[in-house]
């Protein structure tokens, strides 16, 4: 009966420990959009420099998603590019340029959708109509950087 308890408290402890993801374009996970997929919440997304062009990326649970070296995440003039619907999602440290616009929609660099506790810190936002788009509350802090350029 010990070993049976033993061995249920170690599996529920493996699985509650969060995991950090590696995107890098010259690895193996090379998506911001399939790391969010295999993500559990709670997780952590570390997206290494390089330009991702993934269209609307959907942030549907909580995760922290950290750029390293401010990798870009290009919108290509058509798609919103972090549409965030999940509570308690961080976004750090990342250049979000060339965001989309509609006449039907406001798209923004990261867009949150009745969500609560989003935190957005040291990103950089350029060509974007809409830095943010929120039907929420967002945070940021004094280092977030916004470009504005053409538009």
């Amino acid at each position: 009966m010990r070993v049976l308890l033993t061995f249920i408290l170690l599996l529920l402890a493996s699985v509650s420990f969060a995991k950090t993801w590696m995107v890098n374009q010259m690895g193996e996970l090379t998506s911001i959009k399939r790391a969010i997929e295999i993500a559990n919440a709670g997780d952590t997304i570390v997206v290494s420099s390089g330009i991702y062009q993934e269209g609307n990326i959907l942030v549907d649970k909580s995760l922290v998603l950290i750029g390293k070296d401010h990798p870009v995440v290009d919108g290509v003039f058509k798609y919103e590019v972090f549409t965030v619907t999940a509570n308690d999602v961080t976004i750090l440290n990342f250049k979000i340029i060339n965001v989309g616009r509609s006449s039907m929609h406001d798209q923004a660099a990261i867009g949150g959708e009745n969500v609560r506790r989003l935190h957005a810190s040291g990103n950089e936002i350029e060509n974007a109509f809409w830095n943010t788009s929120l039907q929420c509350k967002i945070m940021f802090d004094r280092k977030q950087h916004t470009k504005s350029k053409g538009c």
